[in-house]
């Protein structure tokens, strides 16, 4: 580590003890905690020329070697998992996230590049030969004795799927939706969020937010709308139609996290007055498909407040602008800059 990055991680140290008080009389008994988002690892894949699978372990092996120190409860992949959808491709794919087995649970978000073929054609099918649901059902939370898997939309597809965690004696609900998921589909999230009304609800799908820092529309082609063809079966949903069929409705809904584009937030207030917090996570531009970056959600129950973080285990750097350097204010309903 260079000594400009040892400057920052001093200095962000320094800032995360001035916001949240280390005293627990002050902060609330609760200890803090630690979600990841993993976004967009598709251009990590493994090739005969310049194969990038070992970044993709790099991130996976680091959430590994931090589940104690960070207290790292969760992992979320925000879909893209894979470039496009072949066997070698999610042979590699699956053995990077295959790292966490048994140590930190994962969710997994499908994205467009996850479905679809050199051929044209769209399927889940890989996607669940490499991750099936009798393994899901076997990882369990750290803190609690639950099994997380709680069903799924359609049985053997984890496409669909909800998990259930308890997090310093806070109940969440993860709801995993496919890539422009259909009526159906949001049907059976709208049941699973108002049948716990009592648990925080997070939400991750691949394409939610714009590069305009706005819900995508339908036809909207500069934010790469094309949910309407996309499926040849039925109509899916875009970032717009999710938002006001599905989030707006619950007041348990906290988080809704994505991928596919620009890292954007949005702060939005639902129909019953409950503020959701809006996320886009996505590094694939930058050199190397991404670098490595991932992002540290650390939640400080105590003071309602998490702090953002953008790091790369590969590169071991931070990102430290305003976009990927920031704070949630839960109590107040806003994001600040550190």
């Amino acid at each position: 580590m260079s000594k400009k990055q040892n400057l920052f991680v001093f200095t962000v140290s320094c800032l995360v003890f001035l916001t949240f008080p280390a005293d627990n009389s002050l902060a609330g008994s609760k200890k803090p905690f630690t979600i990841i988002l993993l976004p967009d690892t598709q251009k990590y894949k493994h090739e005969e020329r310049g194969s990038r699978s070992h970044i993709f372990e790099s991130q996976t092996k680091w959430i590994v070697d931090h589940v104690i120190d960070k207290n790292i409860v969760l992992v979320l992949h925000l879909g893209d998992i894979v470039d496009y959808s072949d066997a070698v491709q999610w042979h590699f794919a699956s053995k990077s996230l295959n790292i966490l087995n048994g140590i930190v649970p994962y969710v997994l978000a499908v994205g467009n590049h996850d479905v679809s073929g050199l051929d044209g054609t769209k399927s889940t099918r890989l996607f669940n030969e490499h991750f099936k649901e009798s393994n899901f059902n076997k990882l369990t939370s750290r803190e609690s004795n639950l099994t997380p898997l709680q069903g799924v939309f359609k049985e053997n597809h984890l496409e669909n799927s909800y998990f259930r965690f308890n997090f310093q004696g806070d109940d969440y609900i993860v709801i995993s939706l496919l890539y422009c998921p259909s009526d159906q589909m949001l049907g059976w999230a709208n049941n699973i969020a108002a049948t716990h009304p009592e648990s925080k609800v997070i939400v991750i799908t691949h394409s939610y937010l714009g590069n305009n820092n706005q819900h995508v529309k339908v036809g909207d082609k500069q934010n790469l709308s094309n949910c309407e063809t996309f499926w040849p079966e039925e109509k899916g949903n875009e970032g717009q139609q999710i938002w006001e069929k599905l989030i707006s409705k619950h007041s348990n809904m906290q988080f809704v996290f994505g991928g596919h584009l620009l890292p954007r937030r949005l702060v939005s207030k639902g129909l019953n007055g409950n503020m959701v917090f809006e996320i886009t996570t996505n590094y694939q531009d930058l050199e190397n498909g991404g670098n490595g970056f991932l992002r540290l959600l650390t939640f400080f129950p105590g003071r309602k407040r998490v702090l953002v973080q953008t790091y790369s285990p590969f590169l071991d750097e931070y990102l430290k602008d305003d976009q990927n350097f920031f704070e949630i204010d839960l109590k107040n309903g806003r994001f600040l800059s550190v």
